[in-house]
């Protein structure tokens, strides 16, 4: 359910109001939690973060809806997406002009599923972002599934079928995410795939392969200037299916470039970055990412 926004004058954002405006248009949609944890630190929406995005969005700056819950659920945050005022102001603080960020108000009209998955993503992505300067990274670069599928078009490449026979296929991932360490002397690159456990195994095992053939392919190298694989961090829903998807990827050939973790290990870590909570292809061991083996 969408709220109704003022026309009052009076209001001029913060510094911070900026920032939050400018999150939101480069994200596509946020969380009060999610932002909360951005620009407060907080796990939850606290007070002065519901007054700040409340009033961001009467003045137009943002829209905000509900999330769908079921009967037996409680209140979910609000989600909040780029309002009209904002466009601008967003381009501002990027400086970038109005017409290079990818936004109309229909874009916020987002059905359900894809949104779910939309929010999926950006919480991996925002404890990424919130991790890497308090463990000394710094984000060099985020790419999301828009910018990953528009690249895909022109990166297309050949995979040989688990049942035989080669297709012409390309390879959307749900984030790409570069890292610099704290010496500042080598990159960590990772591909991003966010599991609501709505995807059969069968088709995670044909994406597996999709990602060992495109690793092997010229697109790749020359798309990335890489010379050997990033590695495909998956976070999934629960302990099961994170067993299910790990075996899966084994028999598909799938070694130590895919992890796994779930959403609860991976957002009740205090210590995103380091910390060992991941679950890798071929390997018994829980391993911290970034790992000091397969740098890039």
């Amino acid at each position: 359910m969408r709220t109704r926004t003022t026309t009052r004058t009076d209001f001029v954002p913060t510094e911070r109001d900026r920032e939050i405006v400018a999150a939101v248009s480069t994200h596509r949609a946020l969380t009060s939690d999610q932002l909360s944890l951005l620009f407060w630190g907080d796990l939850k929406a606290n007070s002065r973060c519901r007054l700040r995005l409340r009033l961001l969005a009467d003045h137009g700056y943002l829209e905000r809806a509900e999330q769908p819950v079921a009967l037996s659920e409680g209140r979910r945050p609000l989600v909040y997406f780029l309002g009209k005022r904002g466009l601008a102001l967003a381009a501002d603080v990027r400086g970038v002009p109005e017409s290079s960020i990818d936004w109309k108000k229909e874009h916020n009209d987002v059905r359900w599923p894809f949104l779910e998955h939309l929010l999926a993503t950006n919480e991996i992505r925002v404890r990424l972002e919130v991790a890497a300067p308090r463990a000394g990274f710094t984000v060099l670069e985020w790419l999301d599934d828009k910018t990953l599928a528009s690249l895909s078009i022109r990166d297309q490449f050949t995979v040989d079928r688990l049942g035989g026979g080669a297709a012409q296929v390309a390879l959307g991932p749900d984030g790409y995410v570069s890292l610099l360490d704290p010496n500042g002397t080598t990159r960590h690159r990772a591909f991003i795939e966010a599991d609501r456990s709505t995807v059969p195994l069968g088709r995670w095992q044909d994406k597996v392969q999709r990602y060992l053939a495109y690793f092997r392919s010229p697109v790749f190298a020359d798309r990335y200037g890489a010379s050997k694989p990033f590695r495909v961090l998956t976070v999934t829903t629960s302990d099961e299916r994170l067993a299910n998807m790990k075996r899966v990827t084994e028999e598909a050939g799938g070694q130590t470039w895919f992890w796994f973790s779930t959403y609860a290990a991976f957002t009740n870590s205090n210590k995103v970055l380091q910390h060992p909570h991941w679950h890798m292809a071929g390997q018994e061991e829980i391993v911290a990412y970034p790992y000091p083996i397969l740098t890039d």
